[in-house]
Protein backbone atom coordinates (compact mmCIF):
# COMPACT_ATOMS: atom_id res chain seq x y z
CA UNK A 1 0.00 0.00 0.00
CA UNK A 2 1.13 3.38 -0.91
CA UNK A 3 1.32 6.50 1.37
CA UNK A 4 -1.39 8.36 -0.10
CA UNK A 5 -3.85 5.19 0.33
CA UNK A 6 -2.27 4.75 3.91
CA UNK A 7 -3.64 8.41 4.20
CA UNK A 8 -7.12 7.85 2.65
CA UNK A 9 -7.38 4.86 4.82
CA UNK A 10 -6.18 7.07 7.67
CA UNK A 11 -9.05 9.87 6.95
CA UNK A 12 -11.92 7.44 7.11
CA UNK A 13 -10.92 6.47 10.63
CA UNK A 14 -12.72 7.72 13.72
CA UNK A 15 -11.27 10.28 16.24
CA UNK A 16 -10.82 7.75 18.58
CA UNK A 17 -8.06 5.81 16.37
CA UNK A 18 -6.36 8.71 15.50
CA UNK A 19 -5.86 9.79 18.66
CA UNK A 20 -4.70 5.81 19.52
CA UNK A 21 -2.30 6.60 16.37
CA UNK A 22 -0.89 9.77 17.57
CA UNK A 23 -0.31 8.44 21.38
CA UNK A 24 1.21 5.25 20.26
CA UNK A 25 3.24 6.02 17.53
CA UNK A 26 3.07 10.36 16.93
CA UNK A 27 1.36 9.85 14.15
CA UNK A 28 1.76 12.97 12.20
CA UNK A 29 -0.66 12.51 9.27
CA UNK A 30 -3.64 11.30 12.27
CA UNK A 31 -2.81 14.23 14.20
CA UNK A 32 -3.04 16.40 10.86
CA UNK A 33 -6.37 14.89 9.76
CA UNK A 34 -7.75 15.90 13.09
CA UNK A 35 -6.64 19.19 12.95
CA UNK A 36 -8.33 19.37 8.76
CA UNK A 37 -11.32 18.13 10.90
CA UNK A 38 -11.84 20.73 13.85
CA UNK A 39 -8.69 23.34 13.44
CA UNK A 40 -11.00 26.14 11.61
CA UNK A 41 -14.39 25.27 13.70
CA UNK A 42 -12.21 25.53 17.17
CA UNK A 43 -10.54 29.05 15.62
CA UNK A 44 -13.77 30.48 15.17
CA UNK A 45 -14.99 29.13 18.30
CA UNK A 46 -12.22 31.18 20.11
CA UNK A 47 -12.56 33.97 17.76
CA UNK A 48 -15.99 34.39 18.91
CA UNK A 49 -15.10 35.28 22.36
CA UNK A 50 -11.12 36.97 22.54
CA UNK A 51 -11.49 39.73 20.32
CA UNK A 52 -7.41 39.56 19.87
CA UNK A 53 -6.11 37.95 16.49
CA UNK A 54 -2.64 37.37 18.41
CA UNK A 55 -4.49 35.39 21.62
CA UNK A 56 -6.89 33.58 19.37
CA UNK A 57 -4.10 32.00 17.43
CA UNK A 58 -2.08 31.90 21.06
CA UNK A 59 -5.03 29.57 22.25
CA UNK A 60 -5.14 27.93 19.03
CA UNK A 61 -1.38 26.75 19.28
CA UNK A 62 -1.14 25.55 22.85
CA UNK A 63 -4.63 23.62 22.60
CA UNK A 64 -3.13 21.31 19.52
CA UNK A 65 -0.09 21.15 21.04
CA UNK A 66 -1.85 19.79 24.37
CA UNK A 67 -3.64 17.47 21.92
CA UNK A 68 -0.46 16.36 20.32
CA UNK A 69 1.48 15.88 24.17
CA UNK A 70 -1.69 14.39 25.47
CA UNK A 71 -3.54 12.04 23.45
CA UNK A 72 -3.42 9.15 25.35
CA UNK A 73 -5.87 11.13 28.05
CA UNK A 74 -8.05 11.67 25.64
CA UNK A 75 -8.81 7.89 24.47
CA UNK A 76 -12.50 6.96 25.70
CA UNK A 77 -14.15 3.44 24.97
CA UNK A 78 -17.30 4.65 24.14
CA UNK A 79 -17.13 7.87 22.71
CA UNK A 80 -15.40 7.20 18.91
CA UNK A 81 -15.49 11.47 18.11
CA UNK A 82 -13.44 13.57 20.21
CA UNK A 83 -16.24 16.45 19.17
CA UNK A 84 -17.59 17.72 22.13
CA UNK A 85 -14.42 16.71 24.11
CA UNK A 86 -12.92 19.34 21.85
CA UNK A 87 -15.15 21.87 22.09
CA UNK A 88 -15.32 21.38 25.69
CA UNK A 89 -11.63 21.74 26.42
CA UNK A 90 -11.63 25.03 24.37
CA UNK A 91 -14.38 26.48 26.10
CA UNK A 92 -12.86 25.91 29.33
CA UNK A 93 -9.04 27.44 28.17
CA UNK A 94 -11.17 30.51 26.89
CA UNK A 95 -12.64 30.58 30.24
CA UNK A 96 -9.23 30.22 31.61
CA UNK A 97 -7.84 32.15 29.78
CA UNK A 98 -10.58 35.57 31.08
CA UNK A 99 -9.75 34.00 34.50
CA UNK A 100 -6.40 34.76 34.63
CA UNK A 101 -6.32 38.34 32.06
CA UNK A 102 -5.91 41.73 33.64
CA UNK A 103 -7.97 42.98 30.76
CA UNK A 104 -11.36 41.27 31.27
CA UNK A 105 -14.56 41.95 29.14
CA UNK A 106 -17.92 41.05 29.14
CA UNK A 107 -19.08 37.61 28.26
CA UNK A 108 -22.57 37.82 27.89
CA UNK A 109 -24.17 34.20 28.12
CA UNK A 110 -26.81 35.38 24.85
CA UNK A 111 -23.07 34.51 22.69
CA UNK A 112 -24.15 30.50 23.60
CA UNK A 113 -27.99 30.74 21.77
CA UNK A 114 -30.87 28.96 23.40
CA UNK A 115 -28.50 27.54 26.36
CA UNK A 116 -32.19 26.93 28.38
CA UNK A 117 -33.67 24.46 25.49
CA UNK A 118 -31.51 21.24 25.42
CA UNK A 119 -33.60 19.99 22.59
CA UNK A 120 -33.03 23.70 20.37
CA UNK A 121 -32.45 22.47 16.51
CA UNK A 122 -29.24 24.68 17.10
CA UNK A 123 -27.24 23.15 19.44
CA UNK A 124 -23.89 22.76 19.11
CA UNK A 125 -20.85 21.28 21.44
CA UNK A 126 -19.71 24.13 22.91
CA UNK A 127 -23.47 25.61 23.60
CA UNK A 128 -24.27 22.11 25.32
CA UNK A 129 -21.12 22.31 27.38
CA UNK A 130 -22.21 25.89 28.70
CA UNK A 131 -25.53 24.75 29.09
CA UNK A 132 -24.19 21.78 31.42
CA UNK A 133 -21.65 23.97 33.09
CA UNK A 134 -24.66 26.73 34.02
CA UNK A 135 -27.03 23.64 35.36
CA UNK A 136 -23.75 22.41 37.56
CA UNK A 137 -23.35 25.69 39.13
CA UNK A 138 -26.86 27.26 39.24
CA UNK A 139 -27.60 23.40 41.16
CA UNK A 140 -24.45 23.92 43.46
CA UNK A 141 -25.76 27.32 44.98
CA UNK A 142 -29.42 26.15 45.17
CA UNK A 143 -28.40 23.09 47.51
CA UNK A 144 -27.12 25.72 49.80
CA UNK A 145 -30.37 26.84 50.34
CA UNK A 146 -33.41 25.46 52.23
CA UNK A 147 -35.96 23.80 49.84
CA UNK A 148 -38.12 26.72 50.40
CA UNK A 149 -35.70 29.26 49.10
CA UNK A 150 -35.56 26.81 46.13
CA UNK A 151 -38.96 26.32 44.88
CA UNK A 152 -39.52 30.47 45.35
CA UNK A 153 -35.89 31.17 43.29
CA UNK A 154 -37.78 28.70 40.30
CA UNK A 155 -41.15 30.77 40.61
CA UNK A 156 -39.45 33.90 40.19
CA UNK A 157 -36.44 32.89 37.76
CA UNK A 158 -38.07 30.04 35.90
CA UNK A 159 -41.66 29.46 36.01
CA UNK A 160 -41.93 33.47 35.82
CA UNK A 161 -44.18 34.31 38.83
CA UNK A 162 -45.08 37.52 40.16
CA UNK A 163 -44.00 38.48 43.27
CA UNK A 164 -47.56 38.44 44.20
CA UNK A 165 -48.28 35.01 42.82
CA UNK A 166 -44.85 33.74 44.40
CA UNK A 167 -46.27 35.32 48.31
CA UNK A 168 -49.50 33.45 47.61
CA UNK A 169 -47.94 30.40 46.97
CA UNK A 170 -46.11 30.00 49.91
CA UNK A 171 -47.85 32.35 52.24
CA UNK A 172 -45.24 34.81 52.92
CA UNK A 173 -44.90 38.27 52.54
CA UNK A 174 -43.56 39.75 48.83
CA UNK A 175 -40.62 41.35 50.91
CA UNK A 176 -39.67 37.98 51.47
CA UNK A 177 -39.77 37.18 48.61
CA UNK A 178 -37.83 39.67 46.86
CA UNK A 179 -35.00 39.17 49.94
CA UNK A 180 -34.73 35.52 49.27
CA UNK A 181 -34.22 35.85 45.47
CA UNK A 182 -31.70 38.66 45.86
CA UNK A 183 -29.49 36.96 48.38
CA UNK A 184 -29.69 33.98 45.58
CA UNK A 185 -29.22 35.86 42.76
CA UNK A 186 -25.96 37.48 44.34
CA UNK A 187 -24.21 34.12 45.52
CA UNK A 188 -25.19 33.18 41.75
CA UNK A 189 -23.85 35.99 39.95
CA UNK A 190 -20.59 35.38 41.80
CA UNK A 191 -19.99 32.00 41.26
CA UNK A 192 -21.15 32.25 37.63
CA UNK A 193 -18.23 35.25 37.20
CA UNK A 194 -15.76 32.87 39.06
CA UNK A 195 -16.75 30.34 36.20
CA UNK A 196 -15.59 32.80 33.56
CA UNK A 197 -19.32 34.51 32.42
CA UNK A 198 -19.64 37.84 33.12
CA UNK A 199 -23.08 38.64 32.57
CA UNK A 200 -26.41 37.07 33.90
CA UNK A 201 -29.06 35.46 31.03
CA UNK A 202 -32.53 35.25 32.17
CA UNK A 203 -33.01 31.45 32.10
CA UNK A 204 -29.89 30.32 33.76
CA UNK A 205 -30.91 26.67 32.34
CA UNK A 206 -32.99 25.90 35.41
CA UNK A 207 -35.75 24.20 33.25
CA UNK A 208 -33.15 21.35 32.77
CA UNK A 209 -32.12 20.94 36.42
CA UNK A 210 -35.67 19.67 37.20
Amino acid sequence: MNNMQSKQLKRQQTDKILLQAIATSADVDAFLILYDRYGQRLLRHFHRSVNNVDTVFDLSQNFWLYIWQNASQLIYENNDSAERLFFYMATKRIADYYRSSIHKREIPLDDFPNLSDKESSSSSPESDYCTEEIRKITERVLSKYSELDKQIFICQKELDYSAQQTASQFNISIECIYKKVSIIMKELRFQLRLAGYYSLFACLCLQQMM
